[in-house]
């Protein structure tokens, strides 16, 4: 659409505080918000209204997303806590406890059975959904890790983080393949492309990178 032809649908209210995080549902019917209120709510984008609102973090909200499937919602806070949702309950099944620091995203793979978190505590740890327990702590990055992502395929793993690079990993054995560096400074975001031949990433430089390379990462 052009800019001329974009409007504006929905002001969703109702978080009493700072919005942490957005995510579409994977059927695009449904948006997930985090907050600074210590709840996520789910969202009609047809209609704006709000579906479902819980509370049960004992700390700000920090971090949603979705299982591939649309049948999990999984939650990360400031105190470090994840919680895997049930969406059509609505009820909290697995806790993922291990990180120390504030969660700045969370992420699922497209196999279905495993989700990696992002921290202020340096690491990234991924759970394994079949076995109910964290399967793998990656000491990633030197400081802060801000995002982390999955490709597509979900052999690869894409974090960033403040120490300013952005690093790539194969998501099988969890070797790195590459580090990209060349912002001035921390890394805010991160993302991999469908086709899984460019990385993006956000510096608090005020620039943006786009990175290719000749052959697949």
């Amino acid at each position: 659409h052009s800019e001329s032809s974009s409007v504006l649908l929905h002001h969703l209210k109702g978080h009493n505080g700072i919005v942490t995080s957005c995510e579409f549902h994977p059927h695009g019917n449904l948006l997930g918000t985090s907050g600074s209120d210590y709840s996520w709510r789910l969202w009609d984008v047809e209609s704006g209204g709000e579906i479902l609102l819980q509370d049960g973090h004992i700390k700000e909200c920090s971090a949603i997303g979705f299982h591939p499937d649309g049948s999990l919602v999984v939650t990360g806070d400031s105190s470090g806590v994840g919680l895997v949702w049930d969406i059509r309950s609505g009820q909290c099944i697995l806790p993922l406890q291990g990180h120390t620091k504030k969660i700045s995203n969370v992420v699922c793979n497209s196999n279905g059975f495993q989700i990696a978190t992002s921290s202020v505590d340096n690491t990234v740890k991924v759970w394994d959904l079949r076995k109910k327990k964290c399967s793998y702590t990656l000491p990633a990055h030197s400081s802060i890790i801000s995002d982390v992502r999955y490709s597509q395929s979900g052999e690869l793993l894409v974090t960033s983080s403040f120490d300013g690079t952005i690093k790539i990993w194969c998501a099988r054995d969890y070797q790195i393949l590459r580090t990209l560096a060349g912002h001035l400074g921390k890394v805010m975001s991160c993302d991999i492309s469908y086709d899984e031949k460019h990385v993006v990433s956000a510096g608090y430089d005020k620039t943006v990178k786009l990175w290719a390379h000749k052959d697949e990462f």
